[in-house]
């Protein structure tokens, strides 16, 4: 154990070498939508046959984009947004943006999107890219984030997300799940303001926890040469790739790390180094966010569930998932968020506040 409606297709086997060999995507305009009312609006949003609309308000937008690995719009990537854009992944991928080298992103992550900036991916596995979005107007996002507009534009020297990808913690992705569920199950309940600022309470905490993983990182860092350093990202993004693909499968420590021709200490030290994260918590939060889209989506029973997503019973998967999550997967469904500005735990409500100088379990064998 461890620590569409376009009928355009194309085989799986050429998608993901057509993603990463020709470069940066083209940017396509066939299919682009544009949303009412935009002379009235301040966000501005590009959508494609991809892309579902859940809420939109003046200052944000939430919804969903599913791209099937045989669609041929998966080879041309994503982008550029005309916005700031937070997706919140519901399956792994590997990504490269900004001029960055290529990273794994999995249901344990967000990927922060800067105004202009495009993305190429690779599939995984056969799960093509799935995601939910934040799209956040250029003035809301300046706010929410306490710059000030005069000196802040969105060039390439004053981008409002320096990193690209941030780890979701379980609160904040219980958070989110409540608040895409609220506004797609109960849409004539909340307003604007209410959705805006439930917004602006997740970005500020989800920052926050990126800021203080960073720093815990930097504290811990080697700083070793660059050959090696080249090594021990590639193991790290190697292994997330192969959790990625198999998380539900019984994979050793010793197992994972033979097929990465490298020891277990070393890449149970590496992995933990890189990614701030445990590989054993790595995977047991993969197959729990797992669980929950199959909750939310399969109609399957909890004990299936909990066996598909590699769980040895029902009462394994109630009980990590209780654990991660302060919840069992029952009252995990029925909830119903009676406030929006209840969404986030007691312990975050403060961080979520608007800074002072805004503008306005189981172990390794």
């Amino acid at each position: 154990m461890l620590d569409d409606e376009t009928p355009d297709r194309a085989p799986h086997s050429t998608v993901a070498a057509t993603a990463f060999s020709s470069g940066w995507p083209a940017r396509s305009a066939a299919h682009a939508i544009r949303t009412p009312a935009q002379d009235a609006a301040d966000l501005v949003l590009e959508l494609t046959q991809c892309d579902q609309i859940l809420r939109k308000t003046r200052m944000v937008a939430l919804g969903r984009h599913r791209c099937a690995v045989e669609h041929l719009r998966f080879a041309r990537g994503a982008g550029p947004f005309p916005c700031a854009l937070i997706a919140f992944r519901r399956t792994s991928v590997r990504i490269r943006s900004g001029g960055a080298g290529a990273e794994v992103v999995s249901p344990n992550h967000v990927t922060l999107h800067n105004p202009g900036e495009v993305f190429a991916r690779e599939a995984l596995s056969a799960e093509g890219d799935d995601y939910d979005w934040i799209a956040l107007a250029p003035a809301f996002a300046r706010d929410v984030l306490g710059l000030n507009s005069r000196s802040h534009g969105f060039g390439r020297q004053s981008l409002l997300f320096a990193e690209g990808v941030a780890t979701l913690s379980p609160a904040l992705f219980v958070a989110q799940r409540r608040l895409f569920a609220a506004v797609r199950q109960q849409p004539g309940i909340w307003n604007c303001e209410q959705v805006e600022s439930a917004v602006a309470g997740l970005v500020r905490c989800l920052l926050g926890d990126r800021d203080a993983l960073a720093a815990r990182l930097w504290r811990r860092r080697r700083h070793p040469r660059p050959t090696c350093h080249e090594r021990q990202v590639h193991l790290v993004e190697e292994a997330k790739a192969i959790l990625g693909r198999e998380f539900g499968a019984e994979l050793s420590l010793v197992d994972l790390a033979r097929r990465l021709h490298c020891s277990p200490a070393n890449l149970s030290r590496v992995f933990h180094a890189g990614s701030g994260m445990r590989l054993n918590d790595y995977r047991l939060e993969l197959r729990l966010r797992k669980g929950v889209a199959l909750l939310e989506e399969s109609g399957l029973g909890i004990g299936d569930i909990g066996v598909h997503v590699g769980f040895a019973s029902h009462s394994h998967f109630t009980s990590a998932f209780h654990q991660h999550f302060g919840m069992n997967p029952s009252q995990f469904l029925r909830a119903r968020t009676q406030r929006l500005d209840a969404l986030l735990p007691l312990g975050a409500r403060a961080a979520a506040a608007p800074p002072a100088h805004s503008t306005n379990a189981t172990a390794w064998p």
